[in-house]
């Protein structure tokens, strides 16, 4: 048998080519890091510019950077209760699932706000008054008692007066500059958010944050947190 060294060593040079190109695609692969996580800058620009007057999420960039620093992180696209998953509402327009609630869309909705309720009264004052329950497990009992006005936003635009969980996801927001003043605010019974806002003299604002909204119309019929 005649022997070729000169083919051998070429098939092995080949050979040894071809593994160190598949090495190198393997190694691009590993660090392609995929879809990145949104930042807090991001997400606050955009519902910002798309969510305004009584649609607004927020009453400042402030306001949205604390909240934001409480949701976990993840691509948009995401359906969870995830920066990700609100951000890309903000981008389409839809203020109520780019909202820090959600919209029942980014997780359930209790969940999601209780969750937030934890983060900014619960834990802030140990469970203890002025937060507005002791726990967590407490604030998802009471919030699926709670009305929710699918005609009303959540959010800083929510109407103030009325006894529906938006108006305690408003004071959330607000507990942001004044967490004495209104983590009582968002507990069942409120001392703020009560009645149907019809009654005369009763406040359709909130102190010059929550713009002219209707006062007129009473929460009868309203579907609840889980039926939103």
């Amino acid at each position: 048998m005649i022997r070729r060294p000169h083919a051998a060593k070429k098939a092995t040079a080949v050979f040894g080519s071809l593994a160190l190109l598949l090495a190198a695609i393997a190694a691009c692969i590993s660090e392609d890091p995929g879809p990145q996580p949104p930042s807090c800058a991001v997400y606050c620009e955009v519902v910002e510019g798309n969510c305004k007057d009584t649609n607004r999420a927020f009453d400042n960039r402030e306001q949205c950077m604390k909240m934001c620093s409480f949701m976990t992180r993840a691509p948009e696209g995401d359906t969870t209760n995830t920066v990700g998953c609100r951000l890309t509402g903000a981008r389409a327009g839809e203020c109520k699932r780019a909202s820090a609630y959600g919209g029942g869309v980014c997780g359930d909705r209790c969940e999601t706000f209780c969750d937030l309720v934890d983060k900014q009264c619960i834990q802030r004052f140990g469970g203890q008054p002025p937060a507005p329950y002791a726990n967590k497990a407490d604030c998802v009992e009471a919030c699926r008692r709670l009305t929710y006005d699918e005609t009303d936003v959540e959010g800083a635009g929510a109407r103030d007066g009325v006894d529906t969980l938006n108006c305690r996801m408003l004071h959330l927001i607000l507990s942001l500059d004044g967490p004495e003043t209104h983590c009582p605010h968002v507990a069942v019974p409120s001392t703020t958010c009560f009645g149907d806002g019809s009654e005369p003299g009763s406040d359709a604002g909130h102190d010059g944050h929550g713009g002219d909204r209707d006062a007129s119309d009473g929460d009868s019929g309203r579907p609840s947190p889980d039926g939103g």
